[in-house]
Formats: structure tokens, C-alpha cells, sequence
């Protein structure tokens, strides 16, 4: 029997990158902006993709242990709670 689309997909664990882009996207649009020497930088400009693993890697060691703690809960509760609805339709 077909669930539909009201239920949450299981997936495969998100890496930190990705969790780090999700959560804290603004940041890594500014830090992003200062490496390509720009002012501002939207997902509209044509080389953002490019830079978003780089940045999120950057943000992430320069990282306090406790907030690698903290990215790593978000890690492990995204991967046993699966993708919410908006990430579903993508």
C-alpha cells in the first residue's frame, strides 16, 4: 500500500557539510562572499555552488569541539528523523 508523501524518507546519513549548509547558510554565504572578494554573495550568483563544500569545510574546522558536538547531534537526529517535508519535494 502507497504511504504517500505524508511520511518521512529514511536516507543515508548527511555529512557535516551539508548539515552546516542547512543550518547555517547565511554564514556561509558571508564567508563565501569574503573568499570570492565580493560584497555579497546570494545562491543566484553563478560560482556559489562551486564554493559551498570549501566554505562549509572551513567553517567547520575552525569549529570548537563543543560545536562539532552540537553539529554532530544535528548529524545524528536528521539521519534517525529522515527529510522533512520542504527537503522531500527537492
Amino acid at each position: 500500500m502507497h504511504k504517500g508523501m505524508a511520511h518521512k524518507i529514511k536516507s543515508k546519513r548527511e555529512k557535516r557539510t551539508d548539515v552546516i549548509w542547512a543550518i547555517r547558510q547565511q554564514e556561509v554565504l558571508d564567508e563565501m562572499a569574503k573568499a570570492m572578494g565580493v560584497e555579497e554573495v546570494t545562491t543566484t550568483n553563478r560560482a556559489w555552488f562551486k564554493w559551498r563544500t570549501t566554505i562549509c569545510s572551513a567553517i567547520l574546522h575552525k569549529m570548537t569541539p563543543e560545536e562539532r558536538i552540537t553539529l554532530d547531534a544535528e548529524v545524528t537526529r536528521r539521519a534517525k528523523e529522515g527529510l522533512d517535508e520542504p527537503q522531500q519535494r527537492r
